[in-house]
Parts: structure tokens; sequence; C-alpha cells
């Protein structure tokens, strides 16, 4: 696909949809896809959900990056570990 086709397409699924839910994949969801990190998830409005992952490939999550309104609010959405214990026993409850 072109470039506008992309945004076309982008346009559809994402614009003026509204943020309705944020949560950290849990560890099983992300081993389910192969990967060894989670990334930060945006649930929308219509019940899908946004995820940034590392490539096009899939191949693992990805960082997210928040341009804020001035430097200081800038912030990285890091990736976390699927081997965070911490994790893996929150996602039981």
């Amino acid at each position: 696909m072109k470039k506008r086709e992309w945004e076309l397409l982008v346009e559809e699924r994402v614009l003026n949809k509204k943020i309705v839910g944020v949560k950290y994949m849990p560890s099983k969801d992300a081993w389910d896809m192969g990967w060894q990190q989670r990334c930060v998830m945006f649930k929308l409005d219509d019940g899908t959900w946004l995820m940034p992952q590392c490539d096009d490939e899939g191949n693992d999550a990805g960082a997210l990056w928040h341009s804020g309104k001035t430097p200081e609010q800038q912030t990285v959405f890091p990736t976390l570990d699927t081997r965070d214990l911490e994790d893996v026993l929150d996602d039981r409850v």
C-alpha cells in the first residue's frame, strides 16, 4: 500500500476514537505472541486495542514516546520484561 492508503486506513480505524482504558499487556498474552517484552495497551471505545510493537513483523513489544507539551513532560512508556515476577502475580488476580 502507498502512504496515503495507509493514512486512510489509520483514519478509518483510529480517528475520532476515544481511549477508554490503559494497561500493560499481561505476561501470558505476550508469551502467546512469542514476545519477551510487554507494552502499554490502549483500549478504544469500539472495543479494539492499540499497542506498539518493535517492528512491522511484530517480533516483540515496543516502547512508546509521548511528546508532552514541554520538554519536562516528554516521556517514554517502556516495555516491561515478561519475566518480572510482580507482573506474573498481578496477572493472576
